[in-house]
């Protein structure tokens, strides 16, 4: 396995775990239903980030 890869990987995990905690710190005055809304709303956005991104470099490998 790449080092590169285990690297983004690790980066990644404590970061989505730093944004979801402050989400949860940011709604604690709301309802669960807000705090669940706003994190799955994150959620959605890191996939589509890192499935755009992948894309992204996979297209520039491919034209080398």
């Amino acid at each position: 396995m790449n080092t590169t890869t285990v690297s983004w990987t690790i980066a990644l995990f404590f970061g989505c775990s730093i944004a979801f905690a402050a989400i949860r710190k940011l709604t604690e005055h709301h309802g669960a239903g807000v705090t669940f809304a706003a994190q799955f709303g994150a959620l959605v956005l890191i996939i589509a980030g890192v499935v755009a991104f992948v894309r992204w470099r996979d297209r520039g490998d491919g034209e080398s």
